[in-house]
């Protein structure tokens, strides 16, 4: 697995947005918060329906993580600008 980190910190806007990015060499769904990967052309199963690996990552951060914005939103100042007030505030508006 490649260090999560490097990846999240490379990852496009739109990767970010959606939480996971696609592994062309590997041809895995990668998760931008743990890393947890899914290969393309598997069926996972999952709460007893099956899902092909892009859709099982999107259920991934879903479940595991709740969402991509709320991550982004709990990260460190520094990297947000955010104080605690404004994520708070936020966080009360989702």
């Amino acid at each position: 697995m490649k260090d999560i980190s490097e990846l999240f910190w490379r990852a496009s806007f739109e990767e970010i947005k959606q939480g996971y990015k696609y592994d062309c060499s590997t041809e895995e769904y990668v998760c931008l918060i743990c890393g947890k990967s899914f290969v393309q052309g598997v069926v996972y199963p999952q709460d007893n329906n099956f899902y092909e690996a892009e859709k099982m990552i999107k259920v991934h951060i879903t479940k595991e993580h709740s969402s991509m914005f709320k991550y982004l939103l709990e990260m460190n100042r520094k990297y947000t600008g955010l104080t605690d007030h404004q994520k708070n505030t936020v966080d009360l508006l989702l």
